[in-house]
């Protein structure tokens, strides 16, 4: 069951001048967060999102987690232009392409990490990395 917080509120991104949508969401009663850079699309079709997204699998970015990451991410372009996707967590960031850089995050549950993407089908892989990562599966 899904329980959706009131209607986000838009803030100021302290580090530049875009909006940000802050939305709450409790899934079996762990409270997960998202935070949404105002998704842009520029002049040829290249979308740039960025969210925030709470670990909630049981072991975190593991070997398997960390599998489903590259395949999703290696498989979305459009064409000849591919969507870059990263995940950082503090200050390393990881390609989405890479599954020694990933697990070499060492993301455990609970911990929060920034997914970022840009590309024809950025806004797509975010929403499914979201999903993946916001599980309560093993």
């Amino acid at each position: 069951m899904l329980i959706s917080a009131p209607t986000p509120q838009p803030l100021l991104d302290p580090g530049s001048s875009s909006l940000l949508n802050r939305k709450q969401e409790t899934r079996g009663g762990v409270l997960t967060q998202l935070e949404c850079v105002q998704d842009s699309v520029e002049g040829n079709g290249i979308q740039r999102v960025r969210r925030s997204v709470r670990i909630n699998r049981g072991q975190g970015l593991h070997m398997r987690v960390c599998s489903a990451i590259v395949t999703a991410a290696q498989s979305v372009s459009v064409g000849d232009t591919p969507t870059r996707v990263t995940l950082q967590k503090a200050d390393q960031v990881a390609d989405a392409t890479s599954i020694l850089e990933l697990m070499s995050l060492g993301a455990v549950q609970g911990e929060h990490v920034v997914l970022c993407a840009a590309g024809p089908q950025a806004t797509t892989i975010v929403d499914s990395l979201v999903r993946l990562l916001s599980s309560h599966e093993a």
